[in-house]
């Protein structure tokens, strides 16, 4: 019975690969090695290899060849010609009818007993090797830049990894996994320019990424905070996941601005900057943006905290202090989870509106030493300029007076006590 077999065939497989059985013959044996090797390449999520799965399985029907048809076919014109010869021949057309039938039928059944022998190896075939080429583009596509054949695969497979995101959380910290790929490669794009001047294709792409990141940054964001501050899910994951966040991108982006040639690019970044002090400020400062930047070689005027930390480590609004008549708030803090007592923060808009640049503190830019500085040193004697405008371009950004990126101007704040 060749179904009887193929059924057979595929049970002994299916028990090979779940390790109850050894191969039975040299082909399940190949098919069993080669899903073995497939088992140590990485695997997409579990979710799209089900709908993958469920594509391929709905197109089967209509992808696979039948030959049933035509061989029935056959026998019916058979039985008919035989008929046509006449009352004489009717017993022998019956006869002959009959045996061509039985023969159609037996033809019909090894026909689909070898049909489906044939293409079920092909079909397991097609399914291991478009498990592999699919692991194999999505490995390709993440490590593609904007303008690489890959990177619009790169993009949709973000999406796909987003639409099936457990919950809000989760949700959100992918979208922060997206805002620190898009500076990634926003970083990766300067590297390879190298010193060339900044073409007109890449300062769009440029901008682009750093549109991409801002969106990102700003739904995560605000998503985990506004969990944190309801107290809902691991608080301490939701607190730990921004506060790292906030960290990473602030260092990244410090290290790309000083890579910058652009103005309007640099005034973004500084956007960027007072956003994530925002964020930090909500967490009670643990970051210390204006101090980090600093340490990284971007010394930004800063000035007094305008919100007072929490104990464990939540924040509130405070009732903000004019400092002299420049109108910059300025507040003292309380210690609480490791933030210190008085932080700097950078100068960034308290209610929408740009500060006022002549209440912006005057920081001295530091000479650069050792000749070069990337694209802030060149000679000794011309890279104090350089860097100095770089500052005020970044600043400007920062206080709301130069080009800035869509983003909130205010952000949740976790509640007291939280």
């Amino acid at each position: 019975m060749p179904l009887l077999f193929a059924s057979k065939q595929a049970e002994a497989f299916a028990a090979l690969l779940d390790g109850s059985a050894e191969a039975g013959s040299d082909q399940l044996g190949t098919l069993g090695n080669l899903a073995q090797r497939l088992s140590s390449v990485p695997q997409p999520q579990p979710a799209f290899t089900a709908a993958l799965r469920d594509q391929l399985m709905s197109q089967a029907g209509t992808a696979l060849p039948t030959t049933a048809a035509p061989t029935a076919a056959g026998a019916a014109s058979a039985a008919s010609s035989s008929s046509a010869t006449g009352t004489a021949g009717t017993t022998s057309a019956v006869s002959s009818a009959a045996t061509s039938s039985a023969a159609a039928g037996s033809a019909v059944t090894s026909t689909v007993a070898t049909s489906a022998s044939s293409v079920w190896m092909p079909f397991v075939a097609f399914v291991a090797a478009t498990g592999v080429a699919i692991t194999g583009i999505a490995a390709g596509a993440s490590l593609s830049l904007p303008g690489d054949p890959l990177y619009g695969v790169k993009r949709q497979i973000e999406i796909i990894q987003q639409q099936f995101a457990g919950g809000r959380a989760d949700t959100a910290r992918a979208q922060l996994g997206f805002a620190a790929a898009r500076l990634n490669e926003f970083r990766a794009l300067l590297r390879k320019n190298g010193d060339a001047p900044l073409s007109a294709d890449l300062d769009k792409r440029l901008e682009q990424l750093l549109a991409d990141w801002a969106s990102n940054t700003s739904d995560g964001t605000t998503t985990l905070l506004q969990q944190l501050g309801a107290g809902q899910g691991d608080v301490a994951a939701l607190r730990a996941t921004l506060i790292r966040f906030t960290d990473s991108q602030a260092r990244g982006l410090a290290a790309a601005v000083q890579q910058l040639p652009d103005t309007q690019l640099q005034s973004y970044t500084g956007s960027a900057f007072a956003y994530l002090q925002r964020v930090d400020t909500a967490l009670g400062n643990p970051v210390q943006v204006a101090r980090l930047l600093s340490t990284l070689g971007l010394a930004l005027p800063s000035v007094g905290p305008s919100v007072r930390a929490a104990p464990g480590g939540s924040a509130s609004p405070k009732p903000s202090t004019p400092a002299s008549s420049a109108g910059i708030p300025k507040t003292t803090g309380s210690a609480g989870n490791n933030s210190p007592a008085d932080v700097p923060t950078l100068p960034i808009p308290t209610d929408g509106r740009p500060v006022p640049r002549n209440s912006i503190p005057s920081v001295p830019v530091p000479l650069p030493t050792g000749g070069s500085t990337g694209r802030l040193g060149g000679a000794a004697g011309g890279a104090a300029g350089t860097a100095g405008g770089t500052v005020d371009n970044v600043l400007g950004g920062v206080t709301g007076n130069g080009p800035h990126l869509s983003l909130p101007t205010a952000v949740p704040v976790p509640g007291v006590g939280r």
